[in-house]
């Protein structure tokens, strides 16, 4: 329907809560640390497994592979049910293969959050206020459940179901400001392992991105640029997130493209004409904040 090259979003109804003393360990838990051991898994796991997406009605589900490269995780999915598609992501780069043909990007839900650093785990306080709300099972892993509610009104609230042992995202659920779950996501089998490549990926997300030649503003406190996707000739791609919410800008030149909004699940997408190029906005943010930011895209002095 729309590009996107970001991570993946999120969860659905789960079972009941495990016997207290699960939940009081859980709770023991601080949200902290959680944050970082989930950092800490996007850096080291390989996994493979099945997983049911939930948004607009729709249930549908995906098996995924992923393994850590030299240049960076490389995931493969594969749809379940409905028309065959296979997706192909390589780091930002995200290649659709449907009945129709190849295509370079398409909305869809995250693989994982983007908060892959302790810094900027840090700095997701300032966004969010975070607490334990106990304990669960996902897929046959024990895994303790943290809320993630927004400070303002530019941004979705998020459930999570973190593996206790890994700190890996088992499942997610993501909230509209009005309390609606509008994306839901949760693995049904999950085969984890170490990848050994944890320090290379650390390394790689603290690198700095070049500047660019757009300006984005009326963005949300904590995002920043965190990536400049290759694009084609004439094109630009940037990649921001406050390290749960993620959003691309598009800057392509002008000749048609999507003009208004547009909506799948919890991803948003606006687009507009500017002088000479067509810009679009997609991201798992709220209608209003995203058409904000489209409107706030100028080219830099």
């Amino acid at each position: 329907m729309m590009r996107r090259t970001v991570p993946f979003c999120l969860l659905a109804a789960l079972a009941a809560a495990n016997p207290s003393g699960a939940a009081a360990e859980a709770a023991a838990e601080q949200p902290a640390v959680l944050l970082e051991r989930m950092s800490r898994s996007l850096q080291a796991l390989e996994y493979e497994g099945v997983f049911v997406y939930v948004r607009d009605g729709r249930v549908d589900a995906v098996q995924v592979t992923r393994i850590q490269g030299v240049d960076g995780p490389v995931d493969r999915l594969v749809t379940l049910s409905g028309d065959r598609r296979e997706l192909f992501r390589a780091g930002a780069e995200l290649r659709c293969l449907t009945p129709r043909g190849m295509v370079t990007a398409t909305l869809v839900p995250r693989l994982e959050l983007s908060a892959t650093e302790p810094a900027q785990v840090t700095r997701l306080a300032q966004s969010y206020r975070f607490s334990v709300a106990g304990a669960d099972r996902v897929a046959g892993f024990e895994a303790t459940v943290l809320d993630a509610e927004p400070l303002d009104s530019d941004r979705y609230a998020f459930r999570l179901w973190l593996e206790r042992a890994s700190g890996m995202l088992l499942a997610s659920m993501v909230r509209a400001p009005d309390g609606e779950a509008v994306e839901q996501l949760a693995f049904t089998s999950l085969r984890l392992r170490e990848s050994g490549l944890a320090a290379r990926e650390a390394a790689a997300a603290a690198a700095p991105v070049d500047p660019s030649g757009w300006q984005v503003g009326a963005l949300p406190t904590g995002f920043r640029l965190i990536a400049r996707p290759q694009s084609a000739k004439d094109s630009e791609h940037l990649l921001f997130s406050d390290g749960l919410a993620s959003l691309s800008v598009y800057i392509e030149p002008s000749g048609g493209g999507l003009v208004g909004p547009a909506r799948r699940g919890a991803v948003n997408a606006y687009g507009r004409a500017l002088q000479d190029a067509h810009v679009v906005v997609v991201g798992d943010l709220p209608a209003a904040t995203v058409a904000r930011i489209a409107g706030a895209v100028r080219r830099a002095p």
